[in-house]
């Protein structure tokens, strides 16, 4: 039969060496919080893309935005508020903020990648990164032009990206490029002429654009104000002189669908890819 007495007295015991296990636990915890070989002594700020530097984010304006939160222990830094911190810094797209080792934090920073400036209603409004995302910054190198809407920046910059490399060959840029709201693409060249492709086959419409340039409208450049790639079979374009004196003139050119000729002719366009 057990004593009362004794289990009592064990119990108490192993109570006791409880809080003490505890009260030393505590004890060490807070000896290694202020300890100076836990304190955070590196942060790094690198590129998301290894080995290669920031080309837009100030590193040093950065680190002293998010210290207040990466300083002391690393058993208190809060890596949550320094993140959302660093992501609404100027130039940043998103970061990663992680402990690589007891006293080493590292930010993983991804750039916006300046694209074009975003225009509404002739006006600046932001800046448009290679993921189609408007952004807020100063940036003084040139850059073309986006108008269209905010959701449809993504789909003009990949859009962009393929009439670039169409013209490339030709020597030629897209100085401003317009994205309408009944889906129809325009854009101003870097030689002045205005090139509208509509809404659809824009890239078949290019394609045909960029032979047309090499056999017929090159030597034609000076004079032209536009070039309208709305039609089946061919073009139209009008040139700057009978623009100045009448907007309703135009010269119409037509192409064979298998040559590229400079026969003249009137091709009728598209009715559901022109304006009434």
């Amino acid at each position: 039969m057990k004593n009362p007495k004794r289990s009592a007295n064990s119990w108490a015991v192993r109570a006791l060496y409880g809080v003490v296990f505890v009260f030393l636990l505590g004890a060490g915890l807070r000896w290694a919080s202020y300890h100076s070989y836990f304190h955070i002594a590196t942060v790094d700020v690198v590129n998301v893309h290894a080995g290669e530097p920031l080309r837009y984010v100030d590193k040093q304006k950065l680190f002293d935005t998010v210290k207040p939160y990466l300083s002391g222990s690393s058993f208190y830094v809060d890596l949550d508020a320094a993140q959302e911190t660093a992501r609404r810094f100027t130039w940043v797209s998103d970061v990663k903020i992680e402990r690589t080792s007891y006293n080493t934090i590292t930010l993983t920073v991804k750039e916006h990648e300046p694209v074009a400036r975003w225009v509404r209603q002739g006006h600046t409004a932001g800046l448009v990164d290679a993921d189609g995302q408007i952004f807020q910054a100063d940036f003084d190198a040139p850059l073309p032009e986006f108008d269209g809407t905010a959701e449809d920046q993504p789909q003009m910059v990949t859009q962009y990206r393929s009439f670039s490399n169409e013209l490339k060959p030709l020597r030629l840029q897209i100085l401003r490029l317009q994205y309408t709201p009944r889906s129809s693409w325009s854009m101003m060249l870097n030689n002045g002429i205005e090139l509208r492709l509509g809404k659809q086959e824009v890239n078949t419409r290019m394609n045909r654009f960029v032979n047309a340039w090499q056999h017929s409208l090159r030597e034609k450049a000076l004079q032209l104000d536009y070039v309208d790639m709305r039609y089946p079979d061919g073009f139209a374009t009008r040139n700057r002189a009978r623009a100045a004196g009448s907007a309703t003139e135009a010269l119409e050119m037509a192409l064979a669908a298998d040559r590229v000729g400079e026969e003249e002719a009137a091709s009728a366009p598209n009715s559901d890819d022109l304006p009434n």
